[in-house]
């Protein structure tokens, strides 16, 4: 059987406890207006927009270079977990008044722990095998490049994508490991 082996060497950020959700909320209680429309937040934080999007679809507008647009019409959540620094803008689709952005910093007392790497194997039987982390408790989220969460859980090292369509697809592994988390971009084919 032959193996991909991708060796990921994954940027590593210093957090008070682990990372933060920003809840933008909008429509119904809050009318055609995102709140808050501005903000800051740090890079491994989260963006979860909150509100009626069959009536009032989102989309990114300008964004940083290298950064993933995001946009979304159905449900009442979408998470966006930015990947560069920089500022993010938003509006509305259907009402081009609502506008929005936040700044993506990096964090205070950032930790350079570049020197560490944590080797993840994908095979063809689609599994992510986790090397490389200590016998310490960890948790772990999958998301879809435009921020569906795919998978969560906690400790496991083998993280089974057989029965999640993710064939051909950009994925992000996030990992939080005590004051640590670490994300990283995985191509699955």
């Amino acid at each position: 059987m032959k193996k991909h082996y991708l060796l990921l060497t994954l940027f590593f950020e210093f957090f008070g406890l682990n990372a933060t959700v920003y809840i933008v909320n909008f429509g119904t209680h809050y009318g055609n207006n995102y709140i808050p429309n501005s903000m800051i937040i740090n890079l491994g934080d989260t963006v979860k927009f909150s509100g009626t999007f069959a009536l009032l679809p989102l989309t990114s507008t300008i964004l940083p270079s290298g950064a993933i647009t995001f946009s979304n019409n159905l449900g009442g959540d979408y998470m966006y977990i930015p990947n560069v620094l920089g500022t993010h803008n938003y509006t509305c689709t259907a009402d081009s008044t609502m506008i929005g952005s936040f700044y993506v910093q990096s964090n205070v007392g950032l930790q350079d722990l570049s020197q560490q790497t944590i080797k993840c194997n994908y095979n063809p039987i689609s599994e992510i095998i986790i090397e490389n982390l200590e016998n310490e408790d960890f948790t772990y989220s999958l998301y879809t490049a435009s921020g569906s969460l795919i998978m969560e859980g906690k400790n496991d090292k083998i993280l089974n994508l057989a029965n999640k369509n993710v064939k051909n697809m950009i994925i992000y592994l996030q990992i939080r490991k005590k004051q640590l988390i670490f994300t990283n971009k995985i191509f699955i084919n």
